[in-house]
């Protein structure tokens, strides 16, 4: 089994990674109506018709605020354009920031280990322009040079591509084997996902906190949006409390400047969170120290909020489920 930064990848997640990595239909993005592609009009507000792969793979958040329009146009229709088409649209790819964009020596990192690297380069000159303020070489990566690519050119792409994505060491490992041990015995659902990497875009920090607090190991690989994941904290009897140090069961959210939540992870003890960084197949399932996240999340104007869970009175100790005691058999960017 090949790891990154000591997180763990399957063969068959790996697999998953070559098919997913960069989808049959491209999304261009437009300061102005392009005037050869017939496009729509760009509301980042709103979802609009990009699926998750698109978004992971065209990292649509961070485009810039300048795109107005945008065009989904299959990769084969894409090539019918004229080659001044085409670069004048890989051109405005990369001045808004959209993904799959990379400079020559972007490129070339991202190519490192790769025997006869040049030959590679030659495949994907075809989606080049030169930028002439910088006078470096832009590549637009596409589905049919993806694909025209050995399998061995492409694990080594995607190793290098998912190590920027994964700032942290694995913890888990390094921890005694006494803490390793009472924490599988304890969530020993969550123990299988611990420092692996999924097999798709979706599962995102919502639905890892979510599968901690509630016990419910079939929603950790689910695209949870913050309404279903506030719904199920009040469901489950946790309210937010102000000025209280961290302890075992609580959840950390983490919102923006107009209160949207953006981020959030689950206490296994008053030391060690379960946490994912992001929605993409790049970003693992983490065991982290608490301090750790506070420290990348305490930052960029994000607002902490601790969430406990209300303890019932009236109810016996013996009586209350536990992980051991749950039958649960299913099993270079952060989206922010």
């Amino acid at each position: 089994m090949r790891k990154i930064n000591g997180y763990k990848l399957p063969p068959e997640v790996l697999e998953s990674w070559r098919d997913k990595f960069i989808p049959e239909n491209e999304i261009l993005f437009f300061r102005e109506e392009s005037g050869y592609i017939p496009s729509e009009k760009y509301l980042p507000e709103k979802s609009q018709s990009f699926s998750l792969d698109e978004r992971t793979s065209f990292t649509t958040w961070a485009v810039s605020r300048e795109a107005r329009y945008f065009v989904k146009i299959n990769a084969k229709d894409f090539r019918k354009l004229n080659e001044g088409q085409q670069k004048k649209a890989i051109k405005e790819q990369r001045l808004l920031q959209r993904g799959m964009t990379y400079t020559e020596k972007e490129l070339i990192q991202l190519l490192n280990g790769i025997t006869h690297a040049d030959e590679v380069l030659k495949v994907l000159e075809p989606s080049t322009f030169v930028d002439e303020a910088g006078e470096e070489k832009v590549y637009m990566l596409q589905y049919y040079h993806w694909n025209s690519l050995s399998s061995q050119v492409q694990t080594k792409f995607l190793l290098n591509y998912a190590e920027l994505w994964t700032d942290e060491q694995a913890a888990f490992e390094n921890l005694d084997e006494r803490t390793q041990q009472e924490l599988k015995e304890e969530y020993h659902s969550l123990s299988s996902f611990i420092d692996f990497f999924p097999s798709k875009n979706g599962p995102n920090c919502l639905s890892a906190a979510a599968a901690g607090f509630t016990a419910d190991i079939k929603i950790i690989e689910d695209w949870m949006k913050p309404d279903r994941f506030h719904s199920l904290l009040n469901h489950y009897g946790y309210t937010p409390i102000d000025k209280a140090a961290t302890q075992k069961g609580d959840v950390l959210v983490w919102r923006d400047e107009h209160q949207r939540t953006m981020h959030a992870c689950f206490l296994l003890n008053d030391q060690y969170s379960f946490n994912k960084h992001g929605q993409t197949m790049f970003n693992p399932w983490q065991v982290l120290p608490v301090e750790e996240v506070m420290n990348v999340w305490n930052r960029g104007g994000f607002s902490m909020q601790l969430h406990r869970k209300e303890q019932d009175k009236n109810k016996n100790p013996r009586t209350r489920q536990c992980w051991k005691q749950t039958d649960c058999r299913h099993r270079w960017y952060k989206y922010r």
